[in-house]
């Protein structure tokens, strides 16, 4: 493989050949022969040294740099997700509901049992930004967004679980971030992401309560706990016009 990849070679003869040309130097030439070759063992050392404490200071990182790391990656994973999403999103009406969706948000109104005036308000909203002939494009845009806030909320809860299994920041933070962004590239959910349907909306409210139980938990013996179990009704009851 070495002879058929020059760089493989090259890396390999570097990785083994430099401790036996320094015990060849020493053996046949003695020490002071082998004076050239110290300094980059010591440079190695060196930079073996500083990559080791820098993984020993992620271990031991105080609570500024945990909560400094957790909000970069969790900013992201939004940023990821919602690039991925708007880059991909439908530029016209998709197939089955998605045109009645649009057209009856577009215009405010009424859709098929049970009906859904949470989305078609908010998605209004998004139409507003442009004309009657990108209203498909901005509503599969809404959808794209939603969806990038569900992945930011999912990281959140995910840092919120690994939390009570390992004290690691590093472990915290890249399990949550891998985990997230699993979930993102997932065919189902990257499906509903680009289009303009319901679905994708109804999983960030879901992300939504889901993030606020954990939030209760956490405040539970504060005096205060009780305002998000108030908001976690309110977003369950917000949910069921989606």
């Amino acid at each position: 493989d070495a002879h058929r990849e020059p760089l493989a070679g090259r890396l390999q003869s570097g990785f083994f050949g430099l401790p036996l040309l320094l015990v060849f130097k020493i053996r046949v030439g003695g020490v002071n022969h082998a004076q050239p070759v110290f300094p980059i063992v010591v440079h190695c050392r060196t930079i073996f040294a500083k990559i080791t404490i820098y993984f020993v200071s992620l271990r031991i990182m105080d609570d500024k740099k945990f909560n400094l790391m957790n909000r970069i990656c969790a900013a992201a994973a939004f940023v990821v997700s919602a690039l991925t999403y708007l880059f991909t999103i439908e530029p016209t009406a998709s197939f089955w509901d998605c045109g009645e969706f649009i057209a009856s948000s577009y215009k405010l109104e009424v859709g098929h049992p049970p009906g859904n005036p949470m989305f078609q308000l908010f998605a209004r909203f998004f139409t507003i930004f442009g004309d009657n002939m990108h209203a498909a494009m901005l509503v599969n845009a809404m959808s794209a967004i939603c969806s990038a806030l569900t992945i930011f909320l999912l990281y959140l809860t995910i840092v919120f679980f690994v939390k009570r299994v390992s004290k690691n920041p590093v472990a915290i933070c890249g399990s949550a971030l891998v985990g997230a962004l699993a979930y993102c590239f997932s065919d189902t959910f990257w499906f509903s992401a680009v289009e303009g349907e319901v679905y994708a909306m109804s999983s960030l409210f879901t992300a939504l309560v889901f993030w606020a139980m954990t939030k209760w938990y956490e405040q539970a013996d504060s005096p205060r706990a009780n305002r998000w179990i108030v908001l976690i009704a309110l977003l369950m009851g917000l949910s069921i016009g989606v």
